[in-house]
């Protein structure tokens, strides 16, 4: 999962938000020059899900790293805050993601500071990334104030007013509110899931479970194609736990996201592969850098198989199947170094790396950016 936003959306406010939320003990991270450069990776874990998070900058200066995370990542949030809208490079994102179509939510911030709304946000996400933009919780406000939200799956009101979460049914004023935006969403939700027998049970008034509603939400945003909106406090957790749940529920595992098309290093098209611990190997170097202690440090995302410390295998890059470039293609073997991977926001030693995680392998010395790592004996 990856947040984008343009610099000062408040992106990684809410990355550290997420993070507060589920790393006891955690008190954020030094907001440097360094870091608002990089790609942060961390690893939260929200009920029985593992969530692997990347903070990608925001600022255009460091695309390169905002398309690392986009490489490694399944689906994405995009931040758009009220107050600062949407800028050409978050436009021009969105559209990468969209020609691939990357499961994607949005998360409006900002609207606390009386200069924007909510209403006028979404209807600008609508104009900018399409028709499939629509919210799935609306914000609970006291006057100006921002203090809780409302699901339009099942009507509930989440208040964090008390300074905690407290989830209640909606009152008469809140039922009215919820009665405007919610046949939108479901209608949107069900059409893009294409699930026409719910749809003639929502059309005959029947009362759909929040189970069902969200298994179809899951479905609809698999597609690419439909957007929930959702809003966040600017400077507290209000709204972040319910980020974490429709991360939790609403977007497709490893499993069930759509693997990358695979090749021979010729360009011969080889047969499809899934998000398996034990089939093939295929994994990719998002990322490349030099630590001072680990030396050439390069983050790695495992599409199919398991990577295992000391083990040899293919890297391949070969851009020139793809795209214009004037360096050549190189085929080499090499020995896999010691792995690590994040556990919250540490980063720990690994024996194995199985489809689906993202880890970090030392002294891959062979290895670009781009290239792909494979079995020997299959090289991809």
């Amino acid at each position: 999962m990856v947040l984008v936003g343009s610099n000062g959306s408040g992106k990684t406010t809410l990355f550290e938000q997420v993070l507060r939320a589920r790393i006891p003990g955690y008190r954020g991270e030094k907001d440097d020059a360094e870091r608002a450069a990089s790609l942060t990776l961390a690893t939260v874990n929200s009920d029985d899900v593992a969530v692997n998070l990347l903070d990608a900058p925001g600022h255009p200066d460091y695309v390169g790293e905002l398309r690392a995370g986009l490489q490694a990542a399944d689906a994405a949030i995009f931040v758009v805050s009220a107050v600062d809208g949407i800028d050409q490079a978050t436009l021009a994102l969105w559209r990468e993601c969209d020609a691939v179509n990357m499961p994607r939510f949005i998360v409006v911030t900002k609207i606390d500071l009386g200069r924007s709304d909510f209403e006028t946000t979404v209807s600008m996400c609508r104009t900018a990334f399409g028709e499939g933009v629509i919210p799935a919780y609306i914000p609970l406000m006291d006057g100006e104030n921002i203090i809780g939200n409302i699901s339009l799956v099942n009507k509930r009101v989440h208040d964090y007013s008390s300074g905690e979460r407290v989830s209640r049914d909606c009152n008469a004023e809140e039922e009215l509110l919820v009665d405007e935006y919610q046949a939108p969403f479901l209608e949107g939700v069900i059409t893009e899931a294409d699930n026409e027998a719910l749809m003639d049970r929502y059309l005959e008034g029947e009362t759909l479970a929040r189970e069902e509603v969200m298994a179809n939400v899951l479905k609809a945003v698999s597609t690419g194609q439909f957007f929930p909106v959702m809003p966040a406090h600017t400077l507290s957790d209000i709204g972040v736990e319910d980020v974490l749940r429709l991360i939790e529920r609403g977007f497709p595992a490893p499993t069930d996201a759509k693997p990358p098309v695979i090749t021979t290093p010729n360009g011969a098209k080889l047969p499809d592969i899934s998000c398996d611990p034990d089939g093939p190997l295929i994994a990719q170097v998002i990322r490349t850098t030099s630590d001072p202690f680990a030396g050439r440090l390069s983050m790695v995302r495992v599409f199919s198989g398991t990577l295992k410390s000391d083990d040899s295998v293919h890297i391949s890059g070969h851009r020139e199947l793809f795209e214009e470039v004037t360096t050549e293609g190189h085929d080499d073997s090499e020995h896999i170094g010691q792995l690590s991977g994040p556990s919250g926001v540490e980063i720990k030693p690994r024996k194995l790396a199985f489809a689906g995680d993202i880890v970090f392998v030392a002294k891959l010395n062979l290895a670009e950016t781009g290239d792909t790592l494979s079995d020997k004996d299959r090289p991809a």
